[in-house]
């Protein structure tokens, strides 16, 4: 009996929470890989997965059974899905604000290119006037 539900219920929600562990591990991982080289097209697939993982795929209520919810609550407890999971938020929310930073800063020197010009422009116009 005992091991007809490991193979049901039981089994597959180890199995699912085992996957949420890899994929946030592997998330994990390439946010660490991503801050030292900051490559923008890096950090934009990275925020569409960590976004993707997080809407799509991640239920954080997995068996709605009172024994299913205590076995559920033992899994995340000990592969740690919970940690992972605010961890990648924090991350996600990191990501966002380096890249609005990001865009600032060319946003600010955008600008002030386009400031010397007009200035320069200007006093050249002034003198061929004059």
């Amino acid at each position: 009996m005992l091991a007809n539900q490991m193979f049901e219920q039981y089994y597959y929600s180890f199995l699912l929470f085992y996957y949420y562990r890899i994929i946030l591990m592997k998330l994990t991982y390439d946010q660490r890989r991503i801050h030292k080289g900051q490559n923008e097209v890096e950090v934009d697939t990275l925020i569409v997965q960590i976004t993707e993982f997080s809407a799509k795929i991640y239920n954080p209520e997995i068996n709605s059974r009172l024994a299913g919810e205590e076995i559920s609550n033992y899994f995340k407890k000990s592969l740690g899905i919970d940690n992972l999971f605010t961890q990648v938020n924090k991350t996600l929310n990191d990501l966002y604000k380096n890249q609005e930073r990001m865009t600032s800063k060319r946003h600010n020197s955008l600008l002030q290119i386009l400031t010397l010009y007009t200035v320069v422009s200007g006093i050249y116009g002034m003198n061929l006037v004059i």
